[in-house]
């Protein structure tokens, strides 16, 4: 888990550059899903980048699905409604462009990544701006102060959800990159 506090904009588009794909990026909007995908095509030029969400009809569904499934770079803009039996295991990276609504939002989302075993990444995009306090869902402020505190992500993710504590496997805080 990594934690980016950059402008929104900017530090997605490092993070779609820079991240191995096949790639999910996670928006909490339809329209942001639309949005983001537009941009990040245009800055982009020659990937395979697609959007997926509620919205869409069976058809465009299915065949956003099989476009993604094929590739080996392509990257995705989601909502939360990818993954509803959905199953690619080899997604590298994992980008929350939007802070999910709690803990285990944020886990099942990012637990997309790395299904066959291997590495994978996960990253959140917090504003440097937002302030925990000021979430008004007590679920949501309590993964807000985990990206915007400075202990072990894993640990504090595993409280949450009163889970037995294991030992981090790389989180930015103790790789020392935050």
């Amino acid at each position: 888990d990594v934690v980016k506090y950059l402008s929104k904009g900017a530090a997605l588009l490092e993070e779609a550059r820079k991240g191995e794909k096949p790639m999910i990026i996670f928006c909490s909007s339809r329209d942001g899903t639309e949005i983001t995908a537009r941009r990040l095509k245009r800055k982009m030029k020659g990937r395979e980048i697609y959007f997926y969400h509620a919205g869409l009809s069976r058809e465009e569904k299915k065949r956003t699905e099989e476009l993604f499934f094929r590739s080996a770079d392509g990257i995705l803009v989601a909502t939360c409604a990818y993954g509803m039996g959905v199953d690619k295991s080899n997604i590298r990276t994992v980008i929350h462009a939007d802070i999910p609504s709690s803990a285990e939002a944020y886990l099942q989302e990012s637990g997309r990544g790395g299904r066959d075993r291997k590495q994978a990444y996960a990253v959140a995009l917090v504003p440097w701006f937002q302030n925990p306090e000021n979430e008004s869902d007590p679920r949501r402020r309590e993964l807000m102060a985990i990206f915007s505190g400075n202990t072990c992500r894993r640990k504090a993710l595993l409280h949450i959800l009163e889970a037995e504590n294991q030992l981090c496997s790389g989180c930015d805080i103790c790789d020392g990159k935050k």
